[in-house]
């Protein structure tokens, strides 16, 4: 990163970092690709192959179970600083992944989406669940501070994978899995059940930060 212009250096270190963070949906989503052969990076048309926008959208993709991403291959507008891509919403409710705002697409509808620099065209299904960990420092592990976004709009579960990082003991069970489910209704309730299997893989004790995003009228 330091071989660009700061602003870019500085970007790209947030980006680094959200990868980072992001470590435990990426193992989980790593582990459904063991078991279930679905890649972490799907184009549109695996989840929507009867929808002919899946086949246009060459360069959108789906993120493991709960995200979309519309990358923006195109050099940013001289005079705006930013730079646009058009994205495939799919029928349903789709949330900002970084600020929470609503699309409502009701039976699939394309957008030219603008971005600056420092931001990012990613979205969460509706209900999706992320969870993350807490950025402390460049260290892989189950750690005791954990974060999840949760976004509303449907009922959705999600099971966080974790095992010791290295080896092939999980193939014999030495894994664990942390269940959470968003039921959803004019009294939403967002529950993390115990975590179940080999549990001493994990801390005995865990602080969870739970965000809700998207979840504001406006």
């Amino acid at each position: 990163p330091w071989r660009f212009k700061k602003e870019t250096e500085m970007v790209m270190g947030d980006a680094l970092r959200q990868r980072h963070q992001m470590i435990p949906y990426l193992y989980t989503m790593n582990y459904r690709a063991h078991k279930e052969n679905l890649p972490l990076v799907m184009p549109m048309y695996y989840d929507y192959p009867e929808e002919d926008a899946a086949y246009r959208m060459k360069n959108q993709f789906m993120f493991g179970s709960e995200l979309m991403v519309a990358p923006i291959t195109q050099p940013n507008n001289k005079l705006t600083h930013h730079g646009v891509t058009e994205v495939w919403f799919p029928e349903g409710d789709w949330f900002d992944f970084f600020s929470g705002l609503h699309y409502t697409s009701n039976y699939g509808r394309t957008m030219k989406i603008t971005r600056s620099l420092d931001d990012y065209p990613v979205f969460a299904k509706a209900g999706a669940i992320i969870p993350l960990a807490h950025y402390t420092d460049n260290r892989l592990c189950n750690g005791d501070n954990m974060e999840i976004l949760v976004f509303p709009g449907a009922d959705n579960a999600f099971a966080l994978y974790e095992d010791a990082g290295d080896g092939h003991d999980y193939e014999t069970g030495a894994f664990c899995q942390t269940k959470m489910q968003l039921t959803w209704s004019d009294s939403a309730q967002f529950v993390i059940e115990p975590a179940c299997g080999q549990v001493n893989l994990i801390p005995e004790k865990r602080n969870w930060s739970i965000q809700l995003r998207g979840f504001h009228k406006d």
